[in-house]
C-alpha cells in the first residue's frame, strides 16, 4: 500500500525558486509547479491560466481578463511567470537529481502537479470584447476549450521532455455549480447568462479530459467547488458520473472538511462546529458519491486532512499526531466501505492553499505534515 503527498499550488509570497524548492522537497513523489499570485496581474488563476491558450489571445479590461485581437502586455506578463516557474523546477530537479542522502540517490518523482483553471470557468471569467462573458457565446466557449487543451498538452509535453516525468493536471472549476444554475453574473441583470444543463457539463468536461491524456499525463483530475453556507446545489455527476459511453475523469481533489457534516455559521457568530445527523445533506451525499467512485476505480486526492479532527485542529507536528490523523482516514475509508488496501492505493494527500500560503517555513512545515500522514497511513490502515 502506498499513499502519495502533495500540495495546492498558491504558495504565498513572490519567491518561485523557494516554492519549487519546498514543493520537491517536502513532497518529492508528485511535488507542485507553485503559483504565487502575490507577484500580482498575470500570476492569478485565470492570467496564469490564459497563458497556456494556443492562438487566442488575451488581454485585461478595467474589469477582468478578456479575449482580444493581440496579446496584450499581461498576458505576455503571465508567460514570462509561466517559464520563469518552469526553470525553477527545472533547476530543483536538477540538484535533486544530484542530491545524496544517506548514500541513496533522493526519491524519483512520480509526476508533477499542475493546477490550472478548468475549461468552464474559464469560459466564465473570459469576457468577449462587448463584455460578456465567453460563456454565454457557445462559439467563444467552444474555441476557449480547444485552445486550452491545446495549450495544456503542450505543457505536459514541455514539462516530460525537461523533467522526465508526467503531469497530474487538476481542473480547477469554482464556477461549475453556478454555471449550471445560471447564476454566473453578467453584465446586465436583463440579459443573463443562460444556464448549461448538467449533463452537457459533465459530457464537455469528460471529453476534454480525454483529449489531454498522453503519455506525457499522469492523470486529470477535477477539483470538487468549495461549498458555503449558500449557493446553487452541487451536481456531483458532472464530476463522477458521465454520460453512457463517455469517459471518465481519473480523479477528484475533495477538501477534509467537505466530508464532515457542519452545522453551519450562526447568524452571529464566525464559529461552526460539526453537526450529527442529516443536518448536512450536502457532506453525506459526497461522502457516497467519493465511495462509489473510488469503488469504481477511480482516484482522490485528500486536502488538509488533519481537519478530519474538527475544523480548528492544526497540521500534525509530532509522529503521534501523524498517526491520529492517518487514524482519522481509516475511519473515512470504513465509512466509504472500500477495503483498506484499495483506498489507500486511490489516495493523496495534500497541504491546502491556506496552509501553505503564508512564509516559506510556515509552508514547509505544512508540506512536511501531509508527507507524514502519508508514509504513515499504510501501516495504520494495514
Amino acid at each position: 500500500m502506498h499513499t502519495l503527498a502533495t500540495s495546492a499550488a498558491a504558495f504565498g509570497g513572490t519567491d518561485v525558486r523557494a516554492a519549487a524548492r519546498i514543493a520537491l522537497g517536502e513532497t518529492p513523489e508528485l511535488p507542485v509547479l507553485p503559483a504565487l499570485a502575490d507577484r500580482g496581474i498575470g500570476a492569478d488563476s485565470i492570467g496564469r491560466t490564459a497563458a497556456f491558450l494556443v492562438d487566442l489571445p488575451v488581454d485585461t479590461s478595467p474589469r477582468a481578463w478578456k479575449l482580444s485581437d493581440t496579446r496584450g502586455r499581461a498576458a505576455r506578463r503571465a508567460a514570462d511567470f509561466l517559464d520563469r516557474d518552469l526553470d525553477a523546477m527545472e533547476e530543483q530537479f536538477e540538484l535533486a537529481r544530484g542530491a545524496v542522502v544517506d548514500g541513496a540517490s533522493a526519491s524519483p518523482s512520480r509526476g508533477v502537479r499542475v493546477e490550472v483553471c478548468g475549461p468552464w470557468t474559464l469560459a466564465a471569467k473570459l469576457e468577449l470584447p462587448g463584455g460578456r462573458p465567453a460563456l454565454s457565446d457557445s462559439g467563444a466557449r467552444k474555441d476557449v476549450a480547444e485552445s486550452l487543451r491545446e495549450g495544456l498538452r503542450a505543457l505536459a509535453g514541455r514539462i516530460y521532455s525537461r523533467l522526465g516525468v508526467p503531469v497530474r493536471f487538476v481542473l480547477e472549476e469554482p464556477l461549475l455549480w453556478h454555471i449550471a444554475a445560471g447564476a454566473v453574473p453578467a453584465p446586465s441583470e436583463f440579459d443573463p447568462v443562460a444556464a448549461v444543463p448538467a449533463e452537457r457539463l459533465a459530457t464537455a468536461l469528460s471529453r476534454f479530459a480525454a483529449g489531454l491524456r498522453a503519455d506525457s499525463t499522469e492523470g486529470i483530475f477535477a477539483a470538487v467547488p468549495c461549498r458555503g453556507d449558500e449557493g446553487p446545489a452541487p451536481r456531483w455527476g458532472v464530476l463522477t458520473e458521465p454520460p453512457a459511453g463517455e469517459p471518465r475523469l481519473d480523479g477528484i481533489v475533495v477538501p477534509a472538511e467537505h466530508l464532515l457534516p457542519w452545522s453551519g455559521r450562526p447568524a452571529h457568530s464566525g464559529t461552526h462546529g460539526w453537526a450529527d445527523g442529516e443536518s448536512d445533506p450536502q457532506a453525506f451525499a459526497l461522502l457516497d458519491v467519493l465511495g462509489t467512485f473510488i469503488s469504481d476505480g477511480g482516484r482522490a486526492e485528500i486536502h488538509r486532512p488533519h481537519l478530519l479532527q474538527g475544523l480548528r485542529q492544526e497540521a500534525p507536528r509530532t509522529a503521534d499526531e501523524a498517526e491520529a490523523v492517518a487514524a482519522q482516514l481509516v475511519r473515512l475509508i470504513d465509512r466509504l466501505a472500500i477495503e483498506h488496501p484499495a483506498a489507500v492505493n486511490a489516495l493523496s494527500l495534500g497541504a491546502g492553499a491556506e496552509d501553505i500560503a503564508g512564509t516559506t517555513a510556515h509552508a514547509a512545515r505544512a508540506l512536511a505534515a501531509v508527507r507524514h500522514v502519508a508514509e504513515v497511513l499504510p501501516r495504520v490502515a494495514s
